[in-house]
């Protein structure tokens, strides 16, 4: 009867498991601003999408004098983590974005153009050196205090 037990609750588990088989992971992600829980771009000719498995993440800290809003995606895909960190960003603006590592390899600083930001979606688009045609589109944590 344990036997039993443990088979059907292995297969409980087994079928509730959840892939989103509609984001291939060898194409960019769409240009949103709904939130959808996107973020992709290329990094020297190759297709890094990081949309699949996890939602990515936005964090905002404000200091009073500088607003910065900390990007980051993992992909289970390629065993990847991607992360930048956009600096004043602005609804309808460029900025900067520094701090941009991809599986442990830092790249150059860029300009990214925020398309939306309010108090539960950021997104945009990114480009710097050769890092092109990135796009995000993210819902803010709940706990996200303005």
């Amino acid at each position: 009867m344990k036997r039993i037990s443990h088979i059907l609750l292995s297969a409980i588990m087994l079928t509730s498991c959840y892939e989103d088989l509609s984001v291939d992971p060898t194409l960019l992600p769409a240009e949103t601003s709904n939130g959808a829980g996107t973020i992709g771009c290329l990094i020297d000719g190759w297709v890094c999408n990081y949309s699949r498995w996890y939602s990515p993440t936005a964090q905002l800290d404000n200091d009073g004098d500088t607003v910065t809003c900390n990007i980051a995606g993992y992909s289970e895909y390629s065993n990847a983590k991607l992360s930048f960190t956009l600096i004043n960003p602005k609804e309808g603006n460029t900025c900067t974005y520094s701090n941009f590592v991809h599986d442990n390899r830092k790249f150059a600083d860029g300009t990214a153009y925020i398309t939306r930001f309010d108090e539960t979606v950021i997104s945009g688009t990114f480009s710097g050196g050769t890092v092109t045609f990135g796009r995000f589109d993210i819902l803010f944590d709940d706990y996200m205090l303005w």
